[in-house]
């Protein structure tokens, strides 16, 4: 055998945006890194997301197409059978540079601090949240001038009714900006930094890590493999990040025998979700400019409504009836619902099966609880009621659709942050593994705290916050 061996400062398993937000952070502070994913280099700039070769609202239909092809299951590639039958047959991810980030709706809710982990004090989550925001180009560009976007709004306010002060009814911060007047959609390009410090980065596409090397309580590199097959490159580094997603990081720390104690590949969650797609109103399409901008409308989670309700044009119909409708004239309802978490609800590796990729099958357990359904249905009755607002849910036979676990593709959990080593938690607040001095997680599986809207501004903030722990640099607040 002709192992391949390298050496650098930190190597990280996994370049979605946990992975990349890291990977940026530590090279910005001077170090070589190494990143190993599973899947293959898809486009250029690396990483950068899919809407970016088709960002109008026209070609939404082909962004859905992109999507479909690179979907699969966990441990499989597309067009493979992969999860082990369980309770997570609906969920998939991404192989390729920049995973699931690549292909994400870039829809930014601002988190409730209800929905943010009290292991980090609230002042220093929110100078997290707002380097994560700025990184990624976080605003309003997106519906700027949307005629519709104004018009839904007004209509969904008068029956949402008041708010909590500052999270009414209103457009949804979005990680998109526009250059020329084309929207640019953010992704793990922006989080990578500058050109010129990728020349400390070494990408290795399509190898799977399958190993962690560790000795006592530090880890010293990966052994990964080529997923067509073939010999295995050993990177030996200093510091280990392993961000290879919900299912694929507690996978790699179990295929290696890490102690992460009890807790790992417990307490996962994600948002129990409907959708439906309605035909808007003829007054909301009435008069528009034919390059009227698209639309993203927010109704955020907050105590005491433990949802969030979204208004948006979606590649994919998130409904089983396609409407004779031109591109302008629908909307999509999209309701997410925060869930509790249950140490029950876990993922479990059969260590004699391997996978696909090498690593062990996983199968997973996840069952919601009656406080779970009710909030889903508090959350329809809202949604019910926009759909009839702002839609023509007679003439069009509207229906919504119940989406099975693991949908949403914000599964999260796994491997927990705790504030103490108590067995209930896989690591500490700065994502260190209880016992390690070197090595780190990132990405969705570190959540511990349940939330209502897309993650990916607190799971970037998670990584910038394990990025300043690596770098010594003092977090705020």
């Amino acid at each position: 055998m002709n192992q391949r061996k390298l050496s650098v400062d930190a190597v990280i398993a996994g370049s979605g945006a946990g992975g990349a937000a890291i990977a940026g952070s530590l090279l910005e502070g001077g170090l070589s890194v190494a990143i190993v994913e599973a899947g293959p280099l898809r486009r250029s700039p690396v990483g950068s997301h899919v809407r970016n070769s088709v960002p109008y609202e026209n070609d939404l239909p082909a962004v859905g197409r992109l999507l479909d092809d690179a979907l699969s299951f966990p441990g499989s590639f597309p067009g493979q059978t992969g999860l082990a039958p369980g309770d997570l047959a609906e969920f998939k991810v991404i192989y390729g540079v920049g995973g699931m980030f690549s292909y994400w709706t870039c829809n930014c809710p601002i988190p409730h601090p209800r929905e943010l982990s009290p292991c980090l004090p609230l002042a220093t989550w929110e100078s997290l949240l707002a380097r994560a925001r700025e990184r990624l180009c976080v605003g309003f560009d997106l519906g700027q001038n949307s005629v519709r976007q104004e018009r839904i709004i007004e209509r969904v306010r008068r029956i949402v009714g008041p708010l909590e002060p500052g999270r009414e009814v209103q457009p949804m911060p979005t990680a998109v900006r526009l250059k020329g007047g084309t929207p640019r959609f953010s992704s793990a390009d922006d989080l990578l930094g500058p050109v010129e410090n990728h020349a400390r980065l070494t990408l290795l596409p399509d190898l799977v890590a399958r190993e962690i090397v560790h000795s006592g309580n530090r880890a010293t590199g990966v052994v990964a493999y080529p997923r067509a097959g073939g010999d295995s490159t050993a990177i030996a580094a200093g510091i280990v990040v392993v961000a290879c997603g919900a299912t694929g990081t507690p996978q790699l720390l179990a295929a290696s025998g890490v102690d992460a104690g009890p807790a790992l590949g417990r307490g996962i969650f994600d948002h129990p979700s409907i959708g439906s797609r309605v035909m808007l109103k003829p007054d909301i399409v009435r008069n528009l400019d034919p390059d009227d901008p698209l639309f993203t409308v927010w109704i955020p989670f907050a105590p005491g409504r433990p949802w969030h309700n979204q208004v948006v044009r979606f590649p994919a119909n998130p409904g089983p009836i396609e409407l004779d409708a031109g591109p302008k004239e629908t909307a999509d309802i999209f309701t997410f619902s925060a869930m509790g978490i249950n140490p029950e609800n876990r993922l479990e590796f059969a260590m004699d099966r391997p996978d696909a990729l090498g690593l062990p099958t996983v199968r997973g357990h996840y069952r919601l609880s009656r406080a779970d359904f009710e909030a889903v249905g508090s959350g329809l009755d809202e949604h019910f009621r926009i759909a009839a607002e702002i839609g023509d849910i007679e003439a069009n036979r509207w229906v919504p659709v119940f989406f099975g676990p693991g949908w949403s593709t914000h599964l999260m959990g796994g491997c927990g942050m705790g504030t103490h080593d108590d067995g209930s938690n896989v690591v500490d607040p700065n994502g260190r593994l209880w016992g390690y001095d070197n090595l780190f997680v990132a990405g969705n599986s570190v959540h511990s705290t349940t939330n209502a809207g897309n993650p990916t501004s607190i799971t970037i903030a998670f990584a910038l916050n394990t990025a300043d722990a690596i770098l010594g640099v003092e977090p705020a607040g």
